[in-house]
């Protein structure tokens, strides 16, 4: 009868280099010889190297041209392991990141790569609008709604074919909860613009701009405020420009790159028109 033995062994390779492996012998007459392999029994080897510091794969990132920052670590890997790509720490003046490349192709931050070679991943640059449209608020077509009862003008826009534009007697507000926009780009030096139609500006008691990334508002948000005091009005058309540096953080920071949702709402005292156009930020 034949008995199967499983044996772990080290062995030392042809450079000297000790592996590990699995030795397999099949036993026949172990009576006779008191259960050791005799001269007639077949022994068979397998060994399995470890993967050593020689067959290790290297993966680096790098900036690309004109860009700053601390590389994120290199890393050894094995053939055949998959990584995930980290976010990109490195900032170019006037672009915006796009992606990491191999070379040949581009991933975004958080996506797996299987590393089959050496490879550096490169930081791909976009460069960045001088403007970045929030709103022309020619329809409602574009995702921008006032309430209570918003309306379309015609006559009269600051920009473009129409204006937003809701009369009441209690909060008025114009937002969009369709839009997808990166903020990062501008916040060292970005201007908000957008132009404000107040029949009577007495009315004004409050109220505020909101650029979140939570898709409502009061979270993850940037605002500024407060309309009738920080943000003067006067009756009639009233082009506004504020820094995004004057924005203020409430309900946790958001994630500039991935914002969602604008408001502009006004507190009011009595019956109030109020008109929304062209909004807009530049660099």
């Amino acid at each position: 009868m034949k008995t199967p033995m499983l044996i772990r062994i080290m062995a030392r390779g042809m450079a000297g280099l000790t592996v590990a492996g699995i030795l397999l012998v099949s036993v026949t007459g172990c009576g006779d010889t008191g259960g050791r392999p005799s001269s007639t029994d077949t022994v068979s080897e397998t060994v399995q190297p470890e993967t050593t510091a020689a067959d290790k794969l290297e993966v680096a990132y790098a900036g690309g041209e004109g860009a700053a920052g601390e590389a994120p670590a290199s890393k050894s890997v094995k053939p055949g392991e998959e990584i995930m790509l980290p976010e990109c720490p490195f900032q170019k003046e006037g672009a915006q990141f796009a992606g990491w490349t191999d070379g040949s192709n581009t991933y975004q931050p958080a996506d797996f790569y299987k590393v089959e070679k050496d490879v550096t991943f490169t930081a791909v640059w976009e460069e960045t609008p001088s403007k970045l449209v929030l709103g022309n608020m020619d329809s409602m077509d574009g995702g921008w709604e006032g309430f209570p009862e918003c309306r379309v003008v015609t006559q009269g826009a600051r920009e473009g074919t129409g204006y937003l534009e809701v009369t009441f007697n209690s909060d008025i507000v114009f937002r969009t909860e369709t839009i997808s926009y990166n903020l990062a780009p501008y916040m060292e030096t970005g201007v908000l613009h957008v132009s404000v139609y107040v029949k009577d500006h007495s009315v004004i008691t409050g109220g505020q701009i909101e650029l979140t990334s939570s898709g409502v508002a009061d979270s993850q948000e940037l605002s500024v405020g407060e309309f009738g005091s920080g943000i003067l009005l006067a009756s009639g058309w009233n082009d506004l420009e504020i820094p995004l540096s004057s924005f203020k953080e409430v309900g946790g920071a958001p994630a500039l790159e991935a914002m969602n949702y604008v408001r502009v709402y006004f507190l009011v005292s009595g019956e109030a028109t109020i008109g929304v156009d062209d909004m807009y930020i530049t660099l």
